[in-house]
């Protein structure tokens, strides 16, 4: 990638053009589902936004989003991609660079029905208007595909972050409850073991969550608070996580329904 390449033109390099037969088809069935988005904007998660890979630009973004980093909705619309230069440093873009790249190889010749069941996940430090800086999670899922299945709209959630730099990049797939990690250094994807909780644990994850304390957990499964913390230790090891809390929030952002009453 050559420096002085912009965000679009290195970043979204690997994404294909389409015929403008199948744009305009395109958007036209979208009016509708961008009327509908509109109306529901204020119920929508706070976090969230739409991204037009064609286009460049974004379709939606939920009201007062942290991804808006200070700048209006009206702004950011208006610059679409270009956005990114103002809230990436020029060594993020490229390493979002590679993270995009990497995900575009990955996903070529994975059938759509796959795609659809998909989503990525990966660390990003954006820049606020003030200048002041901030580390969120960034996860994308497709849910719109051109006619050669090519990826054409994702919707987006960014929540804060406990890392201080671009990377912890993940591909998941929920039916088959596959996960993959991308390496800067190897530059490749490695499978990772998939993250199987017992009902024990869960139960801790859960209880946990509602505030619990560890002697009551123990109470209700009749066993002591050491088990307890055993338990808590498996689950922090299987999801790379090094606090109860880091935990939570993960499985909360990519396994929700491990969080839940069952």
């Amino acid at each position: 990638m050559k420096d002085e390449c912009t965000f679009v033109e290195a970043v979204f390099a690997p994404v294909e053009s389409i015929s403008s037969g199948e744009k305009i088809a395109d958007y036209e069935n979208l009016r509708h589902i961008m009327l509908f988005l509109e109306k529901i904007k204020d119920f929508l998660p706070q976090n969230s936004h739409i991204v037009d890979n064609y286009r460049r630009n974004f379709i939606f973004i939920s009201r007062h989003s942290i991804f808006l980093c200070g700048y209006t909705e009206e702004e950011v619309m208006g610059m679409g991609y270009d956005f990114y230069n103002k809230i990436l440093s020029p060594e993020n873009l490229k390493k979002l660079a590679e993270i995009n790249d990497a995900i575009a190889e990955f996903f070529y010749d994975i059938p759509v029905e796959k795609k659809i069941e998909s989503s990525v996940a990966y660390d990003l430090v954006l820049r606020r208007k003030d200048g002041s800086s901030f580390c969120v999670n960034h996860k994308l899922k497709p849910f719109l595909f051109t006619e050669n299945n090519n990826i054409w709209l994702s919707i987006c959630c960014v929540r804060p972050s406990t890392n201080n730099e671009v990377g912890d990049v993940k591909c998941f797939f929920r039916a088959t409850n596959k996960r993959f990690s991308y390496s800067f250094k190897e530059k490749k994807w490695k499978e990772l073991r998939p993250l199987v909780l017992s009902e024990v644990e869960r139960f801790v994850v859960v209880e946990t969550d509602k505030g619990t304390l560890e002697k009551q957990q123990a109470c209700q499964l009749g066993c002591t608070r050491s088990n307890i913390r055993y338990y808590k230790s498996m689950i922090l090891k299987k999801t790379g996580t090094k606090t109860m809390r880091e935990a939570i929030l993960f499985l909360n952002w990519h396994y929700p329904e491990l969080c839940v009453n069952y």
